[in-house]
């Protein structure tokens, strides 16, 4: 597991480390890039990169992390409660997904981006995070299998408009999926 930082400095110089990695992960596959690379990269010493992590997956979940973070801190900040704000959520997921399209690409070219996906799964089960859409189902197999059906659905959707160039808006998007969710699948 991943150091949590307790001051800033420290933070940053995480935060370094992950994005060399990004820079590597750009030109070659993750599974040919070794620790050694990464401090390469970053210019620091193994012993500094071990300071902040045990392994290149320990920054490829730091990565996962800083990214639903950062997507909550975007969409935070763009929330009108007067509007749908499923509808605002679904737009904001949209247009934050859009500007991470390079990290997309990286995970897409190496067979990641499931693995992605099956861990936005686990930390909205895990936090909760889509607790008034869900919180009817009881039993817990129901309430993964939604969950996880709801999700990937939504990745497809955004894999499909990145496919096409980003053609629609993302408030297009937003639209699309939400009349995709408010018809029953007989009437798609």
């Amino acid at each position: 597991m991943y150091k949590i930082c307790k001051n800033e400095q420290s933070a940053q110089r995480q935060k370094y480390i992950a994005e060399c990695m990004v820079q590597l992960w750009k030109r070659e596959p993750y599974r040919q890039i070794s620790v050694t690379d990464i401090c390469r990269q970053a210019s620091i010493p193994r012993k500094t990169f071990y300071r902040y992590f045990e392994s290149k997956e320990d920054v490829f979940l730091f990565l996962c992390e800083y990214l639903l973070m950062q997507y909550e801190n975007y969409s935070a900040s763009d929330c009108n409660k007067q509007c749908s704000a499923l509808q605002k959520d679904f737009e904001n997921f949209f247009a934050f997904n859009k500007q991470q399209t390079d990290l997309w690409e990286i995970l897409q070219r190496d067979n990641m981006a499931h693995q992605v996906i099956e861990w936005v799964v686990s930390q909205i089960i895990e936090h909760d995070r889509l607790g008034r859409m869900f919180q009817h189902s009881q039993d817990r197999l129901v309430q993964y299998m939604k969950i996880s059906f709801f999700t990937h659905g939504l990745f497809a959707l955004f894999f499909d408009w990145k496919k096409r160039a980003y053609i629609n808006s993302s408030k297009e998007m937003a639209q699309l999926a939400m009349q995709l969710m408010n018809k029953p699948l007989c009437e798609w």
